[in-house]
């Protein structure tokens, strides 16, 4: 699964996540375990890919290695991965938030802590991923500038989807600008036009895509993680396309199966293992 799909599970968990809680849905623990261990195998992933791409980027300096080809395949590398730290951050906010007004509403502390603990662990890899990115060596100024204004939309619509949540409970410290969280909140109260109405999510469904529609043309480096990923939060939702999930990122639905799939072969394993002493 690509980094950039997340990004439209994270719009699911946005407009699905709050109607839950509001409903007084019993949301299932299940996939928060897979969830924890697979996003903390990814940022082991990105610490280790970015620590080695800023790695060789020094030895070419301290080379003084000025050959543009050396720099161009390191950046073939840094570039996407950084990218994938971008767009996937997304979602861990937004679920991080999903999972506080979970908590909020039953008053219980069980879903919230696995999931700030991961997005803490993206924090680090976020900063490491700019760091490499201001550290500039062989970067052409056309794709850091492309990627900056990547960075920025994805603080832009990672705010507008946190926005649902911030009537729940208080999720300022999630935001990039706490300014815009508010008035994105406020579009989405009972006294406005709902941005959350099926036309006017169908429209900023639609531009969301459009942000994201380059993806195809960058390659992920953790897919199986990614995966595993949105199948622990489909399952905590209990969703699938026949329940909300509506014409978003079909692969949301198998990447559920993988993760109930994995899970029950763990299960007959430990079954098995078990009888056999």
């Amino acid at each position: 699964m690509h980094a950039s799909d997340l990004v439209e599970l994270a719009a699911l968990v946005s407009a699905e996540g709050p109607r839950l809680i509001h409903a007084g849905a019993s949301l299932s623990t299940a996939g928060l375990e897979p969830y924890w261990t697979a996003s903390k195998c990814r940022q082991d992933r990105w610490s280790h890919r970015l620590q080695s791409c800023r790695d060789q980027l020094d030895s070419c300096r301290d080379r003084l290695d000025n050959r543009p080809a050396a720099r161009k395949a390191i950046w073939r590398i840094a570039l996407p991965l950084c990218r994938e730290v971008l767009a996937a951050e997304i979602l861990t906010r937004v679920w991080t938030a999903c999972c506080s007004a979970w908590d909020r509403q039953r008053d219980t502390a069980e879903a919230e802590p696995v999931a700030r603990s991961i997005w803490v662990g993206h924090l680090e890899a976020r900063g490491r991923a700019l760091k490499l990115l201001a550290a500039g060596s062989g970067l052409k100024t056309a794709e850091a500038g492309e990627l900056d204004r990547f960075r920025r939309a994805n603080q832009r619509w990672t705010d507008f989807l946190l926005a649902p949540f911030a009537r729940l409970c208080n999720v300022d410290n999630l935001a990039h600008n706490v300014e815009r969280l508010h008035d994105f909140a406020e579009d989405w109260g009972d006294d406005k036009p709902s941005a959350g109405s099926p036309q006017a999510r169908e429209i900023w469904t639609a531009s969301l895509r459009a942000t994201f529609a380059s993806r195809g043309q960058y390659p992920t480096f953790n897919a199986d993680l990614n995966a595993r990923i949105a199948g622990g939060i489909m399952v905590c939702l209990g969703l699938d396309p026949g329940e909300g999930a509506g014409s978003l990122c079909p692969s949301l639905w198998l990447a559920r199966l993988v993760t109930t799939t994995t899970d029950a072969e763990a299960m007959i394993e430990s079954l098995l293992s078990g009888e056999a002493g």
